[in-house]
């Protein structure tokens, strides 16, 4: 059965991630790319002429599937608290999705690669860029409407600031324990500790610790707003 070049791009893209996952930026070529997935490296240029094109690419797939994922998720909201509750839910349920945490869980070395390679890499850092503001005026907006506040007010942005940086460290947390292996007996003895605590941890008992700071924030930031 023939697929179609979306397929086939797809499939691809998730054979570069997982090599990317086991070697590395540096060490990953479109020759393992294409012998990976099959195909010739001048059959492979038809689809992505360059690395820099197949990461670029990698990168707008699966941020597309996590906006499409998040953007069904808080559309059940019937208020803007739920939006802000389900926003959480999302954020907390990403460490468990497999296709996400296969692009995200890479080794700290593969990380400071990355980082390395993609900052020469004028068209992905700008998609990142891009798409970072993006994310955030989504959170303005959000606390803008659950605040009853302007989304314009550089209050409101500071407010937004800080709860993107509270979820994101939460985020990066729940990877680091549930993704990351270590060989340090102290760390991985740490690691065990954690992973008991996370188990006992509910979305509920998540977006409640979350809400409640975001409402304490609010009131501080905004009790002398007239």
């Amino acid at each position: 059965m023939k697929i179609s070049t979306e397929e086939k791009k797809a499939m691809i893209i998730q054979n570069f991630v997982s090599l990317l996952k086991q070697y590395g930026i540096e060490k990953v070529t479109l020759n393992d790319v294409a012998e990976k997935s099959g195909l010739t490296k001048s059959a492979l240029y038809y689809y992505f002429d360059s690395k820099e094109t197949l990461m670029l690419a990698s990168f707008k797939k699966y941020r597309a599937m996590m906006l499409e994922r998040l953007d069904s998720t808080i559309k059940k909201a019937k208020n803007p608290k739920e939006t802000i509750k389900l926003y959480c839910d999302f954020l907390f349920d990403l460490p468990q999705d497999k296709d996400f945490a296969r692009l995200m869980s890479f080794s700290d070395n593969v990380i400071a690669e990355l980082a390395k390679y993609v900052i020469n890499v004028p068209a992905i850092t700008s998609e990142i860029v891009q798409s970072k503001k993006a994310d955030f005026d989504q959170v303005i907006l959000m606390i803008a409407k659950y605040a009853g506040v302007s989304e314009n007010d550089p209050r409101t942005k500071k407010i937004a600031l800080f709860f993107s940086a509270s979820c994101g460290e939460t985020l990066k947390y729940m990877f680091k324990w549930n993704l990351l292996g270590s060989t340090n007996q102290e760390i991985s003895r740490l690691e065990a500790e954690y992973k008991e605590i996370l188990k006992s941890l509910t979305k509920d008992d998540f977006s409640t610790f979350v809400i409640s700071g975001l409402d304490a924030l609010i009131k501080t930031t905004f009790e002398n707003k007239n």
